[in-house]
Protein backbone atom coordinates (compact mmCIF):
# COMPACT_ATOMS: atom_id res chain seq x y z
CA UNK A 1 0.00 0.00 0.00
CA UNK A 2 0.98 3.78 -0.51
CA UNK A 3 0.36 5.31 2.98
CA UNK A 4 1.05 9.36 4.04
CA UNK A 5 1.54 9.54 7.36
CA UNK A 6 1.18 13.32 9.35
CA UNK A 7 2.55 14.02 12.58
CA UNK A 8 3.62 16.67 14.37
CA UNK A 9 7.35 15.04 15.33
CA UNK A 10 9.47 12.66 13.81
CA UNK A 11 13.34 11.45 14.34
CA UNK A 12 16.19 12.50 14.32
CA UNK A 13 14.30 15.73 15.34
CA UNK A 14 13.76 15.92 19.52
CA UNK A 15 10.65 13.75 19.59
CA UNK A 16 8.25 12.06 22.45
CA UNK A 17 5.70 8.73 22.87
CA UNK A 18 4.19 9.81 19.38
CA UNK A 19 7.24 10.74 17.18
CA UNK A 20 9.00 7.44 18.21
CA UNK A 21 5.73 5.63 18.01
CA UNK A 22 4.94 6.82 14.06
CA UNK A 23 8.85 6.33 13.56
CA UNK A 24 8.99 2.32 14.12
CA UNK A 25 5.53 1.46 12.99
CA UNK A 26 6.51 3.17 9.76
CA UNK A 27 9.64 1.33 9.33
CA UNK A 28 8.11 -2.13 10.08
CA UNK A 29 5.13 -1.33 7.55
CA UNK A 30 7.80 -0.34 4.91
CA UNK A 31 10.01 -3.86 5.87
CA UNK A 32 6.64 -5.56 4.63
CA UNK A 33 6.70 -3.58 1.25
CA UNK A 34 4.29 -1.02 1.94
CA UNK A 35 5.57 2.74 0.84
CA UNK A 36 5.41 4.93 3.43
CA UNK A 37 5.38 9.01 2.88
CA UNK A 38 5.85 11.03 6.12
CA UNK A 39 4.80 14.49 6.09
CA UNK A 40 5.83 16.27 9.26
CA UNK A 41 7.32 19.18 11.07
CA UNK A 42 10.72 21.21 10.25
CA UNK A 43 13.98 20.47 10.93
CA UNK A 44 15.91 23.58 10.93
CA UNK A 45 15.61 23.41 6.89
CA UNK A 46 17.96 20.50 6.84
CA UNK A 47 16.84 17.06 4.86
CA UNK A 48 13.53 18.18 3.37
CA UNK A 49 12.83 15.59 1.25
CA UNK A 50 14.94 11.89 2.22
CA UNK A 51 14.60 8.80 2.63
CA UNK A 52 15.42 6.90 6.15
CA UNK A 53 15.12 3.04 6.61
CA UNK A 54 12.86 3.25 3.53
CA UNK A 55 10.74 5.83 4.78
CA UNK A 56 10.08 8.27 2.89
CA UNK A 57 10.60 11.71 5.16
CA UNK A 58 9.09 15.08 3.86
CA UNK A 59 9.24 18.21 6.07
CA UNK A 60 7.75 21.41 5.81
CA UNK A 61 8.89 24.46 4.19
CA UNK A 62 11.90 26.40 6.41
CA UNK A 63 11.97 29.07 7.42
CA UNK A 64 8.71 29.15 8.58
CA UNK A 65 5.92 31.88 8.84
CA UNK A 66 6.65 34.47 11.83
CA UNK A 67 5.65 31.97 15.17
CA UNK A 68 1.43 33.03 16.67
CA UNK A 69 1.22 34.78 20.09
CA UNK A 70 -0.58 31.76 21.37
CA UNK A 71 -0.19 27.62 20.69
CA UNK A 72 -3.52 27.14 19.32
CA UNK A 73 -2.92 29.61 15.93
CA UNK A 74 0.84 28.08 15.78
CA UNK A 75 -1.10 24.70 15.17
CA UNK A 76 -3.30 26.05 12.50
CA UNK A 77 -0.43 27.43 11.02
CA UNK A 78 1.53 24.42 11.42
CA UNK A 79 -1.76 22.61 9.86
CA UNK A 80 -1.29 25.12 6.47
CA UNK A 81 2.22 24.61 6.18
CA UNK A 82 1.51 20.84 5.91
CA UNK A 83 -0.95 21.95 3.43
CA UNK A 84 1.37 24.33 0.91
CA UNK A 85 4.06 21.27 1.54
CA UNK A 86 1.79 18.51 0.16
CA UNK A 87 0.56 20.17 -3.38
CA UNK A 88 4.29 20.24 -3.37
CA UNK A 89 5.06 16.37 -2.88
CA UNK A 90 1.74 15.08 -3.89
CA UNK A 91 2.25 15.17 -7.75
CA UNK A 92 5.28 12.45 -7.73
CA UNK A 93 3.84 10.49 -5.03
CA UNK A 94 1.41 7.99 -7.54
CA UNK A 95 -2.03 7.03 -6.47
CA UNK A 96 -2.49 6.90 -2.42
CA UNK A 97 -4.06 4.19 -0.78
CA UNK A 98 -4.63 5.87 2.67
CA UNK A 99 -3.82 9.12 4.67
CA UNK A 100 -3.08 8.20 8.41
CA UNK A 101 -3.16 11.07 10.72
CA UNK A 102 -1.55 11.22 14.60
CA UNK A 103 -3.43 13.03 16.92
CA UNK A 104 -5.63 16.34 16.77
CA UNK A 105 -2.30 18.34 15.34
CA UNK A 106 -2.39 17.08 11.88
CA UNK A 107 -6.02 17.33 12.25
CA UNK A 108 -7.29 20.59 9.59
CA UNK A 109 -4.33 18.79 7.36
CA UNK A 110 -5.61 15.29 7.45
CA UNK A 111 -8.98 16.18 6.53
CA UNK A 112 -8.30 18.67 3.84
CA UNK A 113 -6.21 16.21 1.64
CA UNK A 114 -8.51 13.19 2.78
CA UNK A 115 -11.06 15.48 0.47
CA UNK A 116 -8.31 16.85 -1.99
CA UNK A 117 -7.32 12.81 -2.92
CA UNK A 118 -10.34 11.04 -2.52
CA UNK A 119 -8.75 8.82 -0.34
CA UNK A 120 -9.72 6.87 2.74
CA UNK A 121 -8.59 8.22 6.64
CA UNK A 122 -7.31 6.41 9.40
CA UNK A 123 -6.40 8.82 12.77
CA UNK A 124 -4.70 7.08 15.40
CA UNK A 125 -5.40 8.62 19.03
CA UNK A 126 -1.91 8.54 21.49
CA UNK A 127 -4.14 9.95 23.87
CA UNK A 128 -7.30 12.33 24.76
CA UNK A 129 -7.66 15.90 25.97
CA UNK A 130 -9.98 15.04 28.77
CA UNK A 131 -7.66 12.02 30.14
CA UNK A 132 -4.81 14.12 29.61
CA UNK A 133 -6.29 17.07 31.96
CA UNK A 134 -8.24 15.44 34.12
CA UNK A 135 -11.52 16.10 32.88
CA UNK A 136 -11.21 19.81 33.81
CA UNK A 137 -10.56 21.92 30.80
CA UNK A 138 -9.66 26.14 30.10
CA UNK A 139 -10.59 27.17 27.07
CA UNK A 140 -7.72 26.12 24.80
CA UNK A 141 -7.73 22.25 25.98
CA UNK A 142 -11.87 22.39 25.11
CA UNK A 143 -10.16 23.47 21.46
CA UNK A 144 -8.03 20.30 21.86
CA UNK A 145 -10.79 18.09 22.40
CA UNK A 146 -13.50 19.52 20.29
CA UNK A 147 -10.50 18.76 17.45
CA UNK A 148 -10.16 15.15 19.05
CA UNK A 149 -13.67 14.99 18.95
CA UNK A 150 -13.92 16.30 14.41
CA UNK A 151 -11.57 14.23 13.86
CA UNK A 152 -12.28 11.10 14.68
CA UNK A 153 -15.95 11.84 12.87
CA UNK A 154 -14.10 12.96 10.23
CA UNK A 155 -11.86 9.41 10.05
CA UNK A 156 -13.31 6.20 8.41
CA UNK A 157 -11.55 4.56 11.19
CA UNK A 158 -9.98 5.38 14.67
CA UNK A 159 -6.92 3.67 16.09
CA UNK A 160 -6.19 3.61 19.79
CA UNK A 161 -3.05 2.61 21.57
CA UNK A 162 -5.08 0.71 24.54
CA UNK A 163 -8.70 -0.33 25.39
CA UNK A 164 -8.31 2.52 28.22
CA UNK A 165 -8.13 5.30 25.10
CA UNK A 166 -10.74 3.20 23.20
CA UNK A 167 -12.97 3.78 26.08
CA UNK A 168 -12.60 7.56 26.18
CA UNK A 169 -12.87 8.01 22.44
CA UNK A 170 -16.19 6.50 22.80
CA UNK A 171 -17.22 8.64 25.79
CA UNK A 172 -15.86 11.70 24.60
CA UNK A 173 -16.10 11.67 20.95
CA UNK A 174 -19.26 9.89 20.47
CA UNK A 175 -17.35 6.93 18.10
CA UNK A 176 -19.33 3.54 17.97
CA UNK A 177 -16.49 0.58 19.21
CA UNK A 178 -17.05 -1.03 16.04
CA UNK A 179 -14.88 2.09 14.39
CA UNK A 180 -12.37 1.88 16.59
CA UNK A 181 -9.04 -1.19 16.38
CA UNK A 182 -6.93 -1.21 19.40
CA UNK A 183 -3.29 -2.09 17.94
CA UNK A 184 -0.92 -1.62 21.19
CA UNK A 185 2.64 0.09 20.33
CA UNK A 186 5.63 -2.29 20.26
CA UNK A 187 9.20 -2.02 21.13
CA UNK A 188 12.39 -2.39 19.21
CA UNK A 189 14.63 -4.79 21.89
CA UNK A 190 17.66 -3.72 19.62
CA UNK A 191 19.27 -0.85 21.02
CA UNK A 192 19.20 -2.63 24.28
CA UNK A 193 21.27 -5.43 22.92
CA UNK A 194 23.74 -2.73 21.62
CA UNK A 195 27.51 -3.20 23.30
CA UNK A 196 28.10 -1.00 26.02
CA UNK A 197 30.73 -0.64 29.06
CA UNK A 198 27.88 -0.56 31.56
CA UNK A 199 30.29 -0.54 34.69
CA UNK A 200 31.61 2.87 33.13
CA UNK A 201 28.47 4.68 32.15
CA UNK A 202 27.08 3.62 35.38
CA UNK A 203 29.59 5.61 37.15
CA UNK A 204 28.54 8.56 35.84
CA UNK A 205 24.85 8.18 37.20
CA UNK A 206 25.52 6.99 40.37
CA UNK A 207 28.35 6.85 43.20
CA UNK A 208 29.86 3.41 43.13
CA UNK A 209 27.91 2.00 46.12
CA UNK A 210 24.41 3.77 44.79
CA UNK A 211 21.65 1.52 44.05
CA UNK A 212 19.50 3.56 40.76
CA UNK A 213 15.80 3.70 40.52
CA UNK A 214 15.03 5.34 37.01
CA UNK A 215 12.16 7.46 36.27
CA UNK A 216 12.10 8.56 32.39
CA UNK A 217 9.57 10.58 30.47
CA UNK A 218 7.90 14.01 30.68
CA UNK A 219 8.05 16.07 33.33
CA UNK A 220 4.30 16.75 33.37
CA UNK A 221 1.72 16.63 35.75
CA UNK A 222 -0.43 14.01 34.38
CA UNK A 223 3.21 11.79 34.69
CA UNK A 224 3.05 11.90 38.55
CA UNK A 225 6.62 12.66 39.08
CA UNK A 226 6.00 14.43 42.21
CA UNK A 227 4.30 11.21 43.79
CA UNK A 228 7.70 9.32 42.72
CA UNK A 229 10.00 12.17 44.63
CA UNK A 230 7.48 11.85 47.66
CA UNK A 231 8.06 8.26 47.75
CA UNK A 232 11.78 7.92 47.17
CA UNK A 233 12.07 10.19 50.36
CA UNK A 234 10.22 7.55 52.22
CA UNK A 235 12.13 4.72 51.31
CA UNK A 236 13.50 2.96 54.42
CA UNK A 237 16.97 3.74 55.49
CA UNK A 238 17.92 -0.43 55.28
CA UNK A 239 17.60 -0.57 51.41
CA UNK A 240 21.00 1.36 51.36
CA UNK A 241 22.42 4.15 49.41
CA UNK A 242 19.77 4.95 46.47
CA UNK A 243 19.96 7.61 43.64
CA UNK A 244 17.00 8.72 41.92
CA UNK A 245 17.41 9.44 37.99
CA UNK A 246 15.42 11.55 36.73
CA UNK A 247 15.17 11.50 32.84
CA UNK A 248 13.28 13.97 30.68
CA UNK A 249 12.18 17.55 30.29
CA UNK A 250 8.48 19.52 31.42
CA UNK A 251 6.52 21.63 32.83
CA UNK A 252 7.28 20.96 36.26
CA UNK A 253 10.99 20.49 36.10
CA UNK A 254 11.72 23.18 38.34
CA UNK A 255 8.92 22.70 40.77
CA UNK A 256 10.62 18.69 41.26
CA UNK A 257 13.97 19.90 42.17
CA UNK A 258 12.52 22.12 45.01
CA UNK A 259 9.91 19.48 45.86
CA UNK A 260 12.98 17.13 46.17
CA UNK A 261 14.81 19.71 48.22
CA UNK A 262 11.55 20.09 50.71
CA UNK A 263 11.69 16.63 51.46
CA UNK A 264 15.50 16.19 51.84
CA UNK A 265 16.36 14.14 49.11
CA UNK A 266 18.00 16.94 46.67
CA UNK A 267 21.40 15.33 46.98
CA UNK A 268 20.22 11.64 45.87
CA UNK A 269 18.10 13.01 42.97
CA UNK A 270 19.54 13.52 39.81
CA UNK A 271 18.07 15.43 37.01
CA UNK A 272 19.67 14.44 33.86
CA UNK A 273 17.17 16.26 31.17
CA UNK A 274 16.13 14.91 27.79
CA UNK A 275 18.28 11.46 26.95
CA UNK A 276 17.93 9.96 23.16
CA UNK A 277 18.71 6.30 22.45
CA UNK A 278 20.82 4.98 22.14
CA UNK A 279 22.31 7.02 25.25
CA UNK A 280 18.52 6.16 26.91
CA UNK A 281 18.93 2.56 26.43
CA UNK A 282 22.04 2.39 28.42
CA UNK A 283 20.57 4.07 31.14
CA UNK A 284 17.89 1.43 31.42
CA UNK A 285 20.36 -1.07 31.63
CA UNK A 286 22.16 0.84 33.92
CA UNK A 287 19.23 1.14 36.69
CA UNK A 288 18.10 -1.49 39.36
CA UNK A 289 14.61 -0.48 38.77
CA UNK A 290 12.21 1.32 36.61
CA UNK A 291 9.66 3.23 37.98
CA UNK A 292 6.33 4.72 35.90
CA UNK A 293 4.24 6.34 38.58
CA UNK A 294 1.84 8.24 36.11
CA UNK A 295 -1.86 9.87 37.48
CA UNK A 296 -2.86 9.53 33.43
CA UNK A 297 -1.34 7.06 30.76
CA UNK A 298 -2.92 6.15 27.39
CA UNK A 299 -0.04 3.61 27.11
CA UNK A 300 2.66 2.84 29.02
CA UNK A 301 5.93 2.76 26.45
CA UNK A 302 8.74 3.49 28.89
CA UNK A 303 7.20 0.44 31.24
CA UNK A 304 7.26 -1.87 27.77
CA UNK A 305 10.54 -0.54 27.32
CA UNK A 306 11.99 -0.96 30.62
CA UNK A 307 10.78 -4.62 30.28
CA UNK A 308 12.49 -4.95 26.82
CA UNK A 309 15.55 -3.70 28.67
CA UNK A 310 15.05 -6.46 31.20
CA UNK A 311 14.41 -4.16 34.09
CA UNK A 312 11.77 -4.97 37.12
CA UNK A 313 9.02 -2.21 36.78
CA UNK A 314 6.84 -1.10 39.25
CA UNK A 315 3.84 0.97 37.73
CA UNK A 316 0.78 2.99 39.05
CA UNK A 317 -2.68 1.73 37.66
CA UNK A 318 -3.30 4.65 35.48
CA UNK A 319 -4.83 3.70 31.79
CA UNK A 320 -2.81 1.69 29.68
CA UNK A 321 -0.04 0.62 32.24
CA UNK A 322 -2.11 -1.81 33.46
CA UNK A 323 -2.69 -3.78 30.20
CA UNK A 324 1.18 -3.92 29.76
CA UNK A 325 2.51 -4.90 33.41
CA UNK A 326 0.45 -7.63 35.26
CA UNK A 327 1.26 -7.16 38.74
CA UNK A 328 3.29 -9.90 40.87
CA UNK A 329 4.33 -11.45 37.03
CA UNK A 330 5.59 -9.10 34.98
CA UNK A 331 6.50 -6.28 37.54
CA UNK A 332 4.36 -4.10 40.72
CA UNK A 333 1.18 -2.38 39.77
CA UNK A 334 0.29 0.38 42.93
CA UNK A 335 -2.94 2.84 42.95
CA UNK A 336 -2.15 5.37 41.00
CA UNK A 337 -1.58 8.53 43.58
CA UNK A 338 -0.53 6.63 46.29
CA UNK A 339 3.13 7.42 47.57
CA UNK A 340 3.13 4.71 50.49
CA UNK A 341 2.00 1.98 48.15
CA UNK A 342 4.94 2.71 45.79
CA UNK A 343 7.83 3.58 48.50
CA UNK A 344 6.44 0.17 49.30
CA UNK A 345 6.60 -1.73 45.88
CA UNK A 346 10.24 -0.08 45.30
CA UNK A 347 11.53 -1.34 49.12
CA UNK A 348 10.26 -5.04 48.00
CA UNK A 349 12.13 -5.37 44.49
CA UNK A 350 14.99 -3.84 46.49
CA UNK A 351 15.16 -6.14 49.31
CA UNK A 352 14.67 -9.42 47.10
CA UNK A 353 16.24 -9.30 44.18
CA UNK A 354 15.42 -13.05 43.13
CA UNK A 355 12.34 -11.57 43.18
CA UNK A 356 13.13 -8.70 41.10
CA UNK A 357 14.96 -10.80 38.74
CA UNK A 358 12.14 -12.60 37.90
CA UNK A 359 9.67 -9.96 37.09
CA UNK A 360 12.62 -8.93 34.85
CA UNK A 361 12.97 -11.87 33.33
CA UNK A 362 9.02 -12.55 32.91
CA UNK A 363 8.75 -8.43 31.57
CA UNK A 364 11.05 -9.24 29.07
CA UNK A 365 9.68 -12.28 27.92
CA UNK A 366 6.22 -10.86 27.60
CA UNK A 367 7.64 -7.91 26.02
CA UNK A 368 9.68 -9.35 23.57
CA UNK A 369 6.29 -11.52 22.13
CA UNK A 370 3.52 -9.40 22.52
CA UNK A 371 4.71 -6.45 21.29
CA UNK A 372 6.69 -6.35 18.32
CA UNK A 373 6.52 -3.17 15.84
CA UNK A 374 6.16 -6.21 13.49
CA UNK A 375 3.08 -7.04 15.03
CA UNK A 376 1.45 -3.58 15.14
CA UNK A 377 2.08 -3.34 11.50
CA UNK A 378 0.51 -6.06 10.66
CA UNK A 379 -2.63 -5.04 12.64
CA UNK A 380 -2.34 -1.32 11.18
CA UNK A 381 -2.87 -2.85 7.50
CA UNK A 382 -5.33 -4.98 8.35
CA UNK A 383 -7.26 -1.74 9.62
CA UNK A 384 -6.06 0.01 6.33
CA UNK A 385 -7.51 -3.19 4.05
CA UNK A 386 -10.90 -2.85 6.35
CA UNK A 387 -11.52 1.04 5.02
CA UNK A 388 -9.91 -0.43 1.32
CA UNK A 389 -12.74 -2.82 1.33
CA UNK A 390 -15.09 -0.86 2.36
CA UNK A 391 -14.27 1.80 -0.07
CA UNK A 392 -14.50 -0.15 -2.55
CA UNK A 393 -17.81 -1.79 -2.04
CA UNK A 394 -19.39 1.35 -1.79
Amino acid sequence: MRVLMLCSEYPPAKVFGLGRAVHDLSCALTADGDEVHVLTNSLGGRDQDVVVDGVSVHRINFPNPPRPPDATSCVIQFNISLLERAQEVLPSLGELDVIHAHDWLVSLAAVSLRDQCQVPLVSTFHDTAMGKYFGVLNREQQYISFSERWLAGESDRVIVCSSHVRDEIIQHCGIPPSRIDVIPCGVDPAPFGVAVNLPAFRDVLAGPEERVILYVGRLDPEKGVEVLVRAFARLDPEAGELRLVIVGEGQRAEMLQQLAEEVGVRKQVTFLGYVSHPALAAVFRAAELVVVPSLYEPFGMVALEAMAAGRPVVASDAGGLGEIVTSEETGLCVPCGDERALAGAMERLLGDPGFAASLAASGRERALREYSWQRAADRTRQCYSRVLRRDTMA
